[in-house]
C-alpha cells in the first residue's frame, strides 16, 4: 500500500510542479534570451546547491527520526497506550516524511494558485485516509488493528507533526532569508 501510495499520490505532485510551475510566461522566454542565462551558469545545478539539498534533507529526516523515536517511543509520555509499536511509529514517521515532502514543494512553487494548493493538501490529506483504510483492514493480524486509532487519539502524535510542519516553514523562511542575501545584487 505505501509503493501505490508513492507513485500516486506523491508523485502527482512533483509532476504538477513540473508540468505546470513557471517563474515566467513562455512567451518571455522567447522574448529575453537573458532568461536562459541561469543554465548557462549552472546557477541551479552545482555541487553546492546539491549539497544544500542533501543537508537540507538529513536535517528534515533526522527530525522526523527524532520526534518519533525519542519522543513518541518514550512510553511515559502516552496516556491511553502502554507501547507504541514498530508499525505505528514507523506510520508516523512515514506521515511527518509525506508531509515534509509535500510542504517543501509547495513553498518552491513559483506561483501559489488554488490548483496547486490543492494538489499537495489531497496528497497530504491521501496519508490519513490509507492509513485509516489499512487501519481497518489488519483484522487478521490483531496486534495491528486499531493502530490508527490509537496513535492519533495521542495528542503527543499530532504535536509531532505540527512540529514537522512548522520545521519546514522555518527551515524554508530562513533558506529564502540566506538566498536574498547570497544574491543580493545578483542580476540572475
Amino acid at each position: 500500500i505505501y509503493q501505490l501510495y508513492n507513485i500516486f499520490m506523491t508523485g502527482l505532485p512533483i509532476m504538477y510542479y513540473c508540468l505546470f510551475d513557471f517563474e515566467f510566461a513562455k512567451d518571455e522566454f522567447l522574448k529575453y534570451p537573458l532568461y536562459y542565462r541561469i543554465g548557462m551558469k549552472n546557477a541551479c545545478f552545482s555541487y553546492p546547491i546539491f549539497l544544500q539539498w542533501l543537508s537540507y534533507a538529513l536535517v528534515i529526516g533526522f527530525s522526523v527520526y527524532y520526534n518519533v523515536s525519542m519522543i513518541l517511543l518514550d512510553s511515559t509520555k502516552l496516556n491511553n497506550w502502554i507501547k507504541v509499536e514498530l508499525w505505528a511509529s514507523g506510520n508516523l514517521c512515514y506521515g511527518g516524511s509525506i508531509i515534509a515532502a509535500n510542504l517543501t514543494l509547495l513553498y518552491k512553487f513559483s506561483s501559489i494558485d488554488g490548483w496547486n494548493v490543492i494538489t499537495i493538501m489531497c496528497g497530504i490529506l491521501a496519508f490519513f485516509i490509507a492509513s485509516y483504510v489499512e487501519n481497518d483492514s489488519l483484522k487478521v493480524i490483531p496486534s495491528l488493528f486499531h493502530v490508527f486509532n490509537n496513535l492519533f487519539s495521542e495528542g503527543i502524535a499530532w504535536l509531532s507533526l505540527i512540529f514537522i510542519t512548522g520545521l519546514i516553514t522555518v527551515l524554508e523562511l530562513a533558506h529564502r532569508a540566506g538566498k536574498s542575501l547570497i544574491y543580493k545584487g545578483d542580476d540572475l
